[in-house]
């Protein structure tokens, strides 16, 4: 191949930007969706009975984190690799734990936490070890 040639098989910085891109969307996306819902003045709506609270903790902490890892290049984080996912989903578990002690009509629960944290744990150490 000459100087000035790239190999036609190998990405662009187009398609590694967009694919860049792609990948965050749904991390970003979530975290905006779960910051909203942390601060609306109006929890769990529906039936009483119907409260299915630490369970939607438990799976939308659990995507997100799932997301996060799948981020090209988050097997090269410093130490723990993609499972730094889950270290940094349980932070943000807690601030929005924070963040609902200062809305009105709502409050922290310790609990919401640690539904956050196991499903962003469960849910990246199953990703990791499920055989694609």
């Amino acid at each position: 191949m000459s100087a000035g040639m790239t190999d036609p098989s190998s990405p662009n910085v187009e398609q590694i930007t967009g694919r860049a891109h792609r990948q965050i969307f749904w991390p970003v996306l979530l975290t905006a969706v779960i910051t909203w819902e942390s601060v609306s003045a109006v929890p769990g709506v529906g039936p009483a009975w119907l409260s299915f609270d630490k369970l939607a903790h438990f799976g939308v902490f659990g995507l997100l984190a799932t997301t996060i890892a799948r981020i090209d290049g988050a097997d090269r984080w410093p130490v723990i690799g993609e499972l730094w996912a889950i270290v940094l989903v349980s932070i943000y578990g807690l601030g929005t734990e924070l963040l609902q002690s200062l809305t009105p009509m709502r409050s922290m629960e310790y609990n919401d936490w640690l539904a956050d944290t196991f499903g962003a744990a469960v849910a990246v150490i199953v990703y990791l070890r499920w055989t694609w």
